[in-house]
């Protein structure tokens, strides 16, 4: 399953995964669903999966640039902070409009 895996502690566990060559992977029946499925028990229900081709390192040290997979975290949770934001305002926007329609209708009845 998982060629390899780097984990970051914040408010969650953030664990980003490599998996297997093909070749090895195309020995299961279901190779990316049972990887995924693996490391998820591995790591716990509550860790959030991110699947990568490959994990960043240092081009001397070869040792996993740890600050790189903290930016993306940030900036995958700023997007998902502006859509929650953006969902929020459509939705209300939704409401005043069925709000204004409401009375029409009832009246038609």
């Amino acid at each position: 399953g998982m060629a390899s895996c780097a984990l970051l502690q914040g408010e969650r566990l953030e664990a980003f995964v490599t998996l297997e060559p093909e070749e090895v992977l195309s020995r299961l029946p279901h190779p990316v669903n049972s990887a995924l499925n693996d490391a998820q028990k591995l790591l716990g229900p509550t860790a959030r999966l991110h699947l990568r081709s490959r994990l960043p390192r240092h081009p001397v040290t070869g040792k996993v640039q740890r600050n790189q997979l903290e930016e993306q975290v940030s900036a995958s949770v700023q997007r998902e902070l502006q859509h929650l934001q953006l969902r929020t305002r459509i939705q209300w926007q939704m409401l005043r409009s069925y709000c204004s329609w409401y009375p029409v209708i009832l009246l038609q009845v």
